[in-house]
């Protein structure tokens, strides 16, 4: 990209130089794919009926995927099997691990929770993480039941 023809509240030059020849071997650290590097927020409370979710985002790995990785509000989620996200700005993103397991990450700490289980990040008014993700604890299986899940 032409730099001259860009303009950044911050210092471009820091920004890391990649080259498509040998992407391979670019230290730039991860790079996502579409919709793998993402910021979202949800309601609370907000299920029209007694038989739907409340807001959120269902996340399934692919079929003969092992694992996937995405970022969402700045949280690195390595997720084998489903997920259930949920984040509310100034609140918290909770990653509630439906079947399989994740590795969530933030601030230089990594949780893991397997099936049954959620991860709390706590977020700013800017939905980044405030703080380390919580310990996984067991979730209310009744605000999972209304899930639509492939097989």
């Amino acid at each position: 990209m032409f730099v001259e023809l860009v303009s950044a509240e911050t210092d471009i030059e820091n920004l890391p130089i990649v080259d498509p020849s040998n992407f391979a071997e670019t230290p730039s650290g991860p790079q996502y794919g579409p919709m793998q590097a993402f910021y979202f927020q949800t309601g609370t409370d907000d299920a029209g009926c007694p038989e739907a979710p409340n807001s959120g985002l269902l996340i399934q790995t692919p079929e003969g995927v092992a694992e996937v990785t995405i970022l969402t509000n700045e949280v690195d989620i390595q997720l084998s099997g489903t997920a259930y996200l949920q984040a509310q700005a100034g609140g918290e993103m909770a990653v509630n691990v439906v079947e399989g397991s994740a590795q969530v990450t933030s601030n230089g700490t990594t949780r893991t929770a397997v099936a049954g289980t959620s991860v709390s990040v706590p977020m700013s008014e800017n939905l980044a993480p405030s703080d380390a993700p919580s310990p996984p604890e067991p979730y209310d299986e009744n605000n999972m039941q209304n899930l639509d899940q492939y097989p």
